[in-house]
Order: C-alpha cells, then sequence, then structure tokens
C-alpha cells in the first residue's frame, strides 16, 4: 500500500533498512546514523515528491526525488529486507513520481548507487528506464566507486 511518508515511517525503515543499503548510504554522509537518514528523507521529501510503501501494515520501502534545482532532481531509495514482497508496487510508484518530477519541470533525474549494488542497478535500468552516465571513482567515504544513473523527461517508462 502505498501512503504518505512521515518521520516514523522513515525511522523504521531506516532502522531496518537492507545491509547493502547501509553500506550504499553511510559512506555518503556526514553522519551516518540510521536516525539522521530518516531525518534527511523528511528534507528530501520537503524538496520534491516522496512517498512510503508498506506491506501488512509495516513500512517497507521509502522513495523520493528531490529537486537539487528547477531542472535536475535526484532519486533516492531505501527499504527493508521486505523489499522483493513490495516490488511490484514499489517499481510502479516510483514510475509515478518520475512522471510527476519531469511533469513538474525537471528534465533530469539522477541516482547514485554502489558499483556492488548490482540488483539496484538492475531495478533502475529495466524497471524504471535510468541509464547508466558516469562511473565516479574513490566517491565514498570508504573509497568505493559509484555509480550515476540518469532518467530524461524525454525517455519516461509507462510501467
Amino acid at each position: 500500500m502505498i501512503v504518505p511518508l512521515t518521520l516514523e515511517r522513515a525511522l523504521y525503515v531506516s532502522r531496518h533498512m537492507r545491509d547493502e543499503d547501509w553500506r550504499e548510504l553511510s559512506a555518503l554522509r556526514f553522519s551516518p546514523t540510521r536516525e539522521r537518514f530518516a531525518e534527511e528523507a523528511m528534507i528530501a521529501a520537503q524538496r520534491g515528491a516522496a512517498l512510503c510503501v508498506e506491506r501488512n501494515g509495516r513500512p517497507v520501502a521509502i522513495m523520493g526525488c528531490a529537486l537539487v534545482h528547477p531542472t535536475l532532481a535526484t532519486a533516492w531509495m531505501w527499504a527493508t529486507d521486505e523489499f522483493p514482497r513490495v516490488a511490484v508496487e514499489a517499481t510502479k510508484a516510483a514510475l509515478a513520481i518520475l512522471r510527476a518530477t519531469h511533469e513538474g519541470g525537471v528534465v533530469r533525474i539522477d541516482a547514485l548507487s554502489h558499483w556492488e549494488s548490482k540488483r539496484a542497478h538492475r531495478w533502475l535500468r529495466r524497471a524504471l528506464g535510468f541509464v547508466q552516465t558516469a562511473l565516479h571513482e574513490k566517491y565514498g567515504a570508504d573509497g568505493a566507486d559509484y555509480i550515476l544513473f540518469t532518467h530524461w523527461r524525454d525517455h519516461v517508462p509507462t510501467g
């Protein structure tokens, strides 16, 4: 079920996020705590669109697009280990966020992903229509490489 993003839901998902999400996100933050991630999600939600996907009343994934400047947004998402059970619904919700963000005037939406996050790369490319546009070497605090994926307004999958 798609529900509004609240701090309580963001805290739940952040405290129970998948290990791969924790590794990926914590290397890109000044203060890598799960509680701070939840706060950052709420700040990002104020700069764009955001939502939560629940299963049986329990938050499973939070996602959104935050404006960087009028024609650029950054997409973000993290989830618990239950994500495969809501993947179809989450994909439809993500596509709706992408469409709404583009309809709001954004030309480009970027998403960063740890080089080892192969499942995330497949989801970004195949399900959401992102294209790999750059490799950022030694980008994370841990020295890991990150891949930049981009979604352009003229290529919005219908899902």
